[in-house]
């Protein structure tokens, strides 16, 4: 029994070590390729990022049991699913737009006008939220039906791909390279994990 547990454990596991590389990895290579100067305005940029994903991971941890339960009723699954999937669009695109207009203002009422250079960096940021709360109901969906390794494989293309852009991006753009990196890969992995599904509507 212990190792049928370790067995279905494992591809989560997995997740959890390639999503922490994920979200690691551009801030480590700012480090090592710009100054601290960049990396105070992509932390600051991002803080706002990560309060935007408190809502929708609040819902992700309701919203993969909900999925699982209705794997045997695939009309009702697809049904839950396009709600969330529309409910989280609308969530990214609001906050994107609020950054866009905002930036400068949030910024400088939290930071002070010491931090105008990370304007750009917080406007293109919060964009990356858009795919990546689109990618991971994508992920929600295809654990709900037990296609985890599809997930990780794609996370791996990411982390790889990341690695890959921020080399060219982080020495020509600093902080909002890794910004623009982020709405690449989140974009990529969305792209990734949607194209099962297409494929699947195209043969019904």
């Amino acid at each position: 029994h212990i190792m049928i547990l370790l067995k279905r454990a494992w591809p989560f596991a997995l997740a959890a070590v390639l999503a922490a590389l994920q979200t690691r990895i551009g801030t480590i290579l700012l480090e090592r390729l710009t100054d601290a100067g960049n990396v105070g305005y992509y932390a600051a940029a991002t803080r706002f990022v990560e309060a935007g994903r408190t809502i929708p991971n609040a819902l992700f941890g309701a919203l993969f049991p909900a999925l699982a339960a209705l794997t045997q009723q695939p009309d009702a699954l697809n049904r839950t699913f396009r709600r969330v999937m529309s409910g989280l669009a609308g969530f990214g695109i609001l906050l994107g737009l609020i950054c866009s207009l905002f930036a400068p203002l949030i910024l400088n009422l939290t930071y002070g006008v010491r931090f105008a250079p990370a304007v750009p960096v917080l406007q293109i940021a919060m964009w990356s939220l858009l795919p990546s709360l689109l990618r991971g109901g994508l992920t929600l969906y295809w654990y709900a039906l037990g296609r985890e390794q599809l997930a990780n494989v794609v996370t791996g293309v990411m982390v790889v791909l990341q690695a890959a852009l921020s080399l060219w991006f982080i020495p020509n753009y600093g902080a909002s390279g890794v910004a623009m990196v982020s709405i690449i890969t989140e974009t990529t992995g969305l792209a990734l994990l949607g194209w099962p599904l297409r494929r699947r509507g195209q043969h019904e």
